[in-house]
């Protein structure tokens, strides 16, 4: 590249960074990608993730004003409208444009979010086992149509420092042949978070970063935030992240991350410290817990604790349930008859253990009001806690990736401290911040939030390059049939058209089977005599109707269990 300017420089070769770079390319343009992993397969928690395409647990096919709503009510005061409008209108094209370029979709499970999980699924077991899977897929693939149309991808490239300048940006890098200055018009951060650096996980999230277990990639070092502040760019609640509560032996033991999560369990349970008292709303879900735990001056101090019962129903639901996969994968669980005996196995306060499980379970029978009058109120599904074995799991916070990052704007241009756009600068996936987090911790969705941001800043580049490219916006109305591939010459899956029409005509499908298997048996029944002709002919039939009945039921469950409508 020499002294060359380029056009578009991204900063992280995950999903946010080559969506960016992808579609700037799809443009005319040139992009480079640095990416800080020396591996062909470097990892990235886009790679590693469970490969669900969802806006705040919804279907992201869903009308634009349905996935709004569904944003503003998981942030709630913290609602950044224009972010909120921004991924709700791009979430249908966004994919449908993945699909142009080769993803194919199952459902997870019948839950409606579940509907659109990258295939091949990514097993939900311990261990970061991606390649292969759907995640890991596109990600190659993206690289692949980034070289095809002329761009690059640069592993073992980890940027040192940044500039402005007249043209944009200068950009210091640190390669495997050595040190390396870049210049570039447009500079596109997508490092992913700071959830893999220790010194900005203990300035924003917590003091013992130590004590939270790393569920993703861990790559996210933080490049972003200091490139951020070093050319004055505005932050955005750098204070939260997306995690889940584990098993206090995912520490130190990797057959218990980043699955099976506890978030079932804490929502009919109940969380206690050492002392023996309730120090959090369960009802608030796994996320929240996972952030409150981890700015405790010991985030893996406390327990779940919950009965037999409980471990019996709510412990056996999820895509991973906790039981039986966490005793397992070695978790350690305790158990005891009484508090007492519970409380001397987990060196809990026994008397604190009693009193506090005493005034629970006359809440949880007296309704909402007395739970909500609890010292530490509790909201949704509490169940009495006693029925069988008592039980205690010690815990962790586990953290994927953060949430605060850079401010920007709905077309994903860094803002500066005072909200102005910085010309050139651009922030997408988690290294920006405003779409999730806030006070009550809201959810949108690290794939789609990686996916339509960038998008967005592909775009914006484009424009302000002065190509004239159609926007994925335009392509694709904002509630299409997202199963359709975007585009002319676009890549397919398998139809599954006729099965379709078998499933829908499942009798007319088994009784034209029956008749032809009875009419090709007769007919050769017939060289061997009559009588044996009829008999062959009868067989088949009932024979052909059975086998086509049950080939329709096997296709009415492939449709229903694992392709999108």
């Amino acid at each position: 590249m020499g002294d060359e300017l380029l056009d578009m420089v991204v900063v992280g070769g995950g999903l946010a960074g080559l969506t960016a770079a992808t579609r700037a390319s799809e443009g005319g343009l040139a992009p480079v990608v640095l990416e800080q992993g020396s591996q062909e397969r470097y990892p990235c928690n886009s790679r590693s993730s469970g490969g669900i395409l969802h806006v705040a647990y919804n279907d992201v096919s869903l009308p634009p004003h349905v996935l709004a709503a569904a944003v503003r009510k998981a942030m709630d005061a913290d609602a950044d409208e224009a972010l909120i409008e921004a991924v709700s209108r791009r979430a249908g094209p966004a994919l449908q444009w993945v699909q142009s370029h080769g993803a194919r979709f199952v459902k997870a499970s019948p839950t409606p979010w579940h509907r659109w999980m990258l295939a091949p699924p990514r097993p939900m077991q311990a261990g970061l086992d991606f390649p292969g899977r759907g995640p890991d897929r596109l990600v190659s693939t993206l690289a692949a149509d980034l070289k095809a149309n002329g761009g690059q991808l640069l592993l073992g490239h980890q940027v040192k420092s940044v500039e402005r300048a007249a043209h944009g940006f200068n950009v210091a890098v640190a390669t495997p042949q050595g040190p390396r200055d870049l210049r570039t018009k447009a500079l596109v951060l997508a490092d992913g978070g700071f959830q893999g650096d220790a010194q900005l996980m203990r300035r924003h999230i917590g003091p013992r970063p130590e004590h939270i277990v790393q569920r993703g990639a861990g790559t996210g070092r933080g490049t972003a935030v200091r490139i951020g502040e070093a050319l004055g760019c505005g932050f955005s609640r750098m204070d939260r992240f997306y995690g889940h509560p584990l098993s206090r032996d995912a520490l130190t033991n990797p057959a218990l991350w980043p699955y099976p999560m506890l978030d079932t369990l804490v929502l009919s349970c109940m969380v206690v410290d050492r002392e023996g008292r309730r120090i959090v709303d369960e009802g608030r879900g796994g996320i929240h817990l996972a952030n409150f735990l981890a700015k405790l001056d010991d985030p893996a101090s406390c327990f779940l604790v919950l009965d037999q019962a409980i471990w019996e129903s709510a412990g056996r639901e999820s895509l991973l349930p906790a039981n039986p996969h966490l005793e397992t994968g070695g978790a350690t669980i305790l158990r005891a008859s009484d508090p007492a005996g519970l409380a001397a196995l987990a060196g809990i306060d026994a008397q604190g253990l009693a009193a506090t499980l005493d005034e629970y379970n006359w809440a949880t029978q007296a309704g909402p009001d007395a739970l909500a009058a609890l010292e530490v109120a509790r909201t949704g599904s509490a169940r009495v806690i006693g029925e069988g074995l008592l039980m205690a799991i010690p815990m962790a916070p586990g953290i994927t990736n953060t949430m605060g990052g850079i401010s920007v704007d709905a077309d994903a241009r860094a803002l500066d401290t005072y909200g102005a756009p910085i010309p050139g600068l651009y922030a997408v996936g988690a290294s920006a911040g405003g779409l999730e987090g806030g006070a009550q911790i809201g959810y949108v969705g690290g794939l789609m939030r990686g996916l339509t941001s960038g998008l967005a800043a592909a775009e914006h580049v484009l424009v302000a390059a002065g190509r004239n490219v159609p926007s994925v916006m335009a392509a694709a109305p904002a509630h299409a049939d997202a199963s359709a591939p975007l585009g002319t010459g676009a890549r397919r899956g398998p139809s599954v058209r006729v099965l379709r029409l078998i499933t829908r005509n499942a009798q007319t499908f088994a009784a034209a089977s029956a008749l032809l298997a009875a009419v090709g048996a007769g007919c050769i029944g017939a060289l061997a005599g009559a009588a044996f002709a009829v008999v062959l002919a009868l067989g088949a039939g009932v024979g052909g109707y059975l086998l086509a009945a049950a080939f329709a039921e096997m296709a009415a469950i492939i449709l229903d269990m694992l392709v999108p409508d």
